[in-house]
């Protein structure tokens, strides 16, 4: 009859009648005596696979968290970048807006002279219109050049009107007045030729006012 001692850690007794056998654990083996055979079940296993995957679940659970969690931030600091670039266009849209309108109100006076001085059957280029001087231009481009470096920040409406109303306004412009060295060269253009071209010129004048309109903040845009 086989009977069970107290156990301590790294040895297992078992009492046989008449004699006393000691079985020790020592290294991760077990030592018995060769006349003796056991058989060793080895415990404890289960819970070790348990474990592991606990700790398995937890680490998955804290990878989904932070996961989470940068997102949520880098959706944060989307949203934050967004709101400085809708701020900063706002205030380039109402930078170009204010200088828009000045623009405007020059041209339209030069347009009125235009129309003026057609209505008495002349056919003035812009460069002619006595208001039209070298100042009032050289203002005018200045506020012009200045619309179109900002129209890169500008939204997107404001910045294609800019950009248009630029090349419309260079395009009225025409390449300028060039006194003629000669009578042929006085005669070579026919009059028809140079009231189609300060035509197209005035055209393109109204044509560069209402990008200039497109431009500037609807509350003032009838003012």
């Amino acid at each position: 009859m086989f009977t069970q001692h107290p156990q301590r850690v790294d040895t297992v007794f078992v009492s046989i009648p008449h004699d006393s056998l000691t079985v020790r654990i020592a290294s991760g083996s077990v030592q018995v005596p060769d006349t003796l055979h056991a058989v060793v079940r080895q415990t404890g296993g289960e819970w070790y696979l348990v474990g592991n995957l606990v700790l398995a679940a937890a680490l998955i659970l804290v990878t989904v968290i932070l996961q989470r969690r940068s997102i949520g931030l880098q959706r944060a600091f989307n949203n934050a970048d967004r709101k400085r670039d809708d701020v900063r266009e706002r205030a380039v849209d109402a930078r170009i807006s204010a200088e828009a309108y000045v623009v405007r109100r020059t041209i339209r006076g030069w347009v009125v002279a235009v129309e003026h001085l057609r209505g008495l059957g002349e056919t003035p280029a812009l460069v002619h219109v006595g208001v039209a001087g070298a100042e009032p231009l050289r203002v005018v481009e200045e506020q012009l050049q200045r619309m179109a470096a900002d129209a890169p920040l500008a939204s997107l409406q404001v910045g294609e009107a800019v950009r248009e109303a630029y090349v419309l306004y260079y395009k009225a412009k025409g390449p300028g007045p060039r006194p003629p060295e000669s009578l042929a060269d006085l005669q070579a253009k026919a009059q028809h030729v140079r009231t189609a071209e300060y035509q197209t010129h005035f055209d393109d004048l109204q044509s560069c006012l209402a990008r200039l309109t497109a431009a500037i903040d609807p509350a003032l845009r009838d003012r």
